[in-house]
Order: structure tokens, then C-alpha cells, then sequence
């Protein structure tokens, strides 16, 4: 009788196999809520995310007060990231990043195998941001 509060940033930044299912896809049960960006996957920075949850967990979310005194969206943003996601700009720009992001991965895992193979250990990371 818990909840699980999946912090999912990074669920999109895969670089080479599929990630496992997200936690966002398993609400079915009413306990799970899964929580995305748009800084990870869009532009750093940017103030925007989504919940992943039950009906009935988000309209518990929709009368708090942050959401009600207005304190909480951002319109603005959310119609030029929408509009984004509409046009397939988002996927695209993740492909690009995703690519970007392993061919740094695999400069630094040369380097690293180089100069460092004989003294140290590491875990070359899968995906991710940083």
C-alpha cells in the first residue's frame, strides 16, 4: 500500500538498446507516478515536464493550490513545446542529441580505455545526460 514516484528524466536518452518500460506506462495500478522533462530532452533550462499517472492521482493534483493560485504552468512554453512535439520536431531533436551524446560517450570511453585501462575500473553508461 505505497506509491512509487518514478523520477524518469533520462528514460529518452538511450544510447544504444531500448531502455526498460518506463514506470509511466504501468499506472494501471494507481500507484505509480511517473515524472518527465522537457530540460533533458528539449533545452536545458526550460521550466516544463509532465506527470505520467491514474486519472484519479492527477485530479488530486489539479486542485492544489500551486496549480490554482497559477503559480505552477507555463502556457506560453507549453504551446511552443506542444506545437513542437506536433510537428515531430522533439523526436527529431532527440535523435540528434541521443547521437551526439554517444559519440562523446565514445571519445570519452577511447580515452579512458588509452590511458587509464591498466589502473582503473569504470561502468560505461548506456544513456543519460551527464
Amino acid at each position: 500500500n505505497f506509491y512509487i514516484i518514478a523520477d524518469e528524466v533520462y528514460q529518452m536518452l538511450n544510447y544504444y538498446e531500448e531502455p526498460p518500460r518506463a514506470m509511466g506506462t504501468m499506472i494501471e495500478s494507481g500507484k505509480v507516478i511517473s515524472l518527465g522533462t522537457f530540460s533533458k530532452i528539449v533545452a536545458p533550462g526550460l521550466r516544463l515536464g509532465w506527470i505520467q499517472t491514474s486519472s484519479e492521482i492527477i485530479e488530486k493534483l489539479t486542485v492544489s493550490g500551486v496549480v490554482i493560485s497559477g503559480g505552477c504552468p507555463n502556457h506560453y512554453t507549453s504551446l511552443l513545446v506542444k506545437t513542437a512535439i506536433d510537428m515531430g520536431l522533439v523526436d527529431e531533436h532527440i535523435e540528434n542529441i541521443k547521437a551526439s551524446y554517444r559519440a562523446k560517450l565514445e571519445i570519452m570511453e577511447g580515452t579512458l580505455q588509452t590511458h587509464f585501462a591498466d589502473i582503473a575500473e569504470w561502468y560505461c553508461p548506456r544513456g543519460g545526460y551527464f
